[in-house]
């Protein structure tokens, strides 16, 4: 409906601005811990030279390292083959920007377009696999795209994590990241708070 009704690539805005504002006050003067915001944008915003204007003028405005964002890109984009978005996703990764690939084992995901969007990372759509400790070929069709990620140097996230037992499932199969409505950013600062008091080390999160 933003789409349709020209309301996306301002709402697409509003949202790069305050997710370079939240990740820059994460990664305050200080803290050892570097901690990776993920932002969906909408199709509309990879076409035509704003959305890299809007990106680069929100990195500038937060201070944030471009290496603490991850723009998450949508299959759709796939589908377009725009030769400028692709040259645009380029531009945003020689930037340092993250870059990750949306539902992947879903619809479309063309083997072909992920190297050429130069993604980091591939969020697993795993919403038809809910019974990953009994049903084996889940399992295996689960495990199989995991490994064809690791073969191609990527990064891997789940979305349609459930409960523990299958998030400690995924890790098992290696799976580096599970997506979930876990944390408000205020509870996601306390929990991180609590996390830094209990340990001296270095401490690297990916919120989303």
């Amino acid at each position: 409906v933003a789409e349709e009704s020209g309301l996306a690539i301002p709402l697409g805005r509003w949202a790069v601005h305050s997710a370079c504002r939240q990740a820059a006050a994460w990664n305050a003067p200080g803290r050892e811990e570097r901690l990776v915001v993920s932002l969906a944008l909408c199709s509309a915003q990879y076409r035509g030279a704003q959305a890299q204007r809007e990106v680069e003028a929100a990195l500038a405005d937060s201070g944030l390292d471009p290496a603490c964002l991850e723009l998450v890109l949508t299959e759709s984009l796939l589908q377009q083959h725009d030769e400028a978005a692709l040259a645009m996703l380029g531009r945003w990764a020689a930037r340092g920007i993250r870059l990750c690939l949306d539902d992947f084992g879903s619809g479309y995901s063309n083997l072909a377009y992920i190297r050429r969007l130069r993604v980091h990372k591939l969020r697993l759509d795993l919403s038809g696999f809910a019974d990953l400790e009994a049903d084996a070929e889940q399992r295996a069709i689960v495990q199989a795209m995991l490994e064809g990620a690791q073969h191609l140097g990527l990064e891997t996230a789940a979305k349609g994590v459930g409960d523990q037992a299958m998030a400690d499932r995924l890790r098992e199969m290696g799976c580096g990241q599970a997506l979930g409505h876990l944390l408000p950013a205020r509870e996601f600062e306390r929990w991180l708070a609590d996390r830094l008091a209990e340990s001296s080390e270095p401490v690297t999160t990916q919120a989303s």
